[in-house]
């Protein structure tokens, strides 16, 4: 991997002029400057601690951990979901005390971030393409709902003496629905 696309990979911005600007001594990340040799010394300082750090998270989150950091004795883990943030909050000590004991790296805090990854961010469904196309028998078993209904009615009014009250309001959103979803097959 180029320096360049590490130095993109971990956030860190080349502040430097470059050969046409007014200091007029710039280089670039790819030609090996000072900037170059600080963050492959921080890359691999990073990893050394991921590497370290992974001896004391569960093994079955351990897939979670993304990102290790050390800045001002506060350890900073970055994992992809909530559910291993919480199982490696509840480890915080017991990383502490192990870096200690075996680096002498003093840490007066652990904190766990989440950054989901990309490819497990959700996408918007189409809505334009329905999966399954409404079967025929489907559409009949709302129609005979909507019938039964409308006999329901019928039958309660000549039961009480009443005068029939026209079309159900159940039954014709019924006869609405199948006769759309007949339309759309």
């Amino acid at each position: 991997m180029a320096l360049k696309n590490i130095a993109d990979l971990i956030g860190f911005k080349d502040t430097r002029s470059t050969p046409g600007t007014s200091q007029g001594h710039g280089s670039n990340l790819a030609s090996g400057g000072k900037a170059a040799q600080e963050v492959n010394k921080s890359a691999a300082e990073n990893s050394r601690l991921l590497q370290q750090v992974s001896q004391y998270v569960p093994t079955e989150v351990l897939h979670c951990l993304c990102f290790v950091r050390l800045e001002n004795e506060q350890l900073r883990l970055t994992v992809d979901n909530a559910a291993a943030a919480t199982r490696i909050r509840f480890c915080g000590q017991q990383i502490k005390k192990g870096l200690a004991g075996i680096e002498g790296i003093a840490i007066k805090r652990v904190s766990v971030h989440v950054k989901p990854r990309e490819e497990f961010r959700f996408q918007q469904r189409r809505t334009d393409i329905r999966p399954n196309p409404v079967s025929e028998s489907s559409v009949k078993l709302i129609e005979s709902a909507a019938n039964s209904i409308q006999k329901r009615q019928q039958n309660t009014a000549e039961i009480s003496g009443g005068e029939e009250t026209g079309q159900d309001p159940l039954a014709a959103a019924l006869r609405r629905l199948a006769a759309a979803m007949a339309a759309k097959d």
